[in-house]
């Protein structure tokens, strides 16, 4: 998951929420062009089965709230992971076999997420 940052609130957001989900976020620098965040995983310790969805889901609040990350890019196989790895299977199926019933594309942005979120469960 891509990462954009809210460039007037900061230049830099690096590392863990501290909410155990298993995920953090890196900096990386091409060679050329804009440095860049992504969302990964940690490679030692355990992760929780759901930590994917909420870091996914704690990142899209975040932008919907205008706090440091301005907005997220997940890629709709990465999000239907998440769900299948949190036991939102249902929900999961559904964006796999029906992704132009919900509007979506290959890429999902924090609104997209919030809204299949909002419509399917209630966090």
């Amino acid at each position: 998951m891509k990462i954009f940052l809210n460039k007037s609130m900061c230049s830099a957001l690096t590392g863990s929420f501290g909410s155990g989900t298993g995920y953090f976020i890196q900096r990386r620098t091409p060679r050329y062009g804009e440095t860049c965040f992504f969302g990964v995983r940690k490679s030692k310790g355990p992760v929780p089965r759901d930590g994917h969805f909420r870091f996914i889901f704690l990142c899209a609040n975040m932008a919907d709230e205008g706090l440091f990350i301005r907005d997220i890019a997940v890629s709709r196989t990465e999000f239907i992971d998440a769900l299948w790895e949190a036991g939102y299977r249902s929900l999961a199926d559904i964006l796999t076999l029906n992704p132009r019933d919900l509007a979506i594309g290959d890429y999902l942005d924090a609104k997209d997420v919030l809204r299949i979120i909002k419509n399917h469960y209630r966090l």
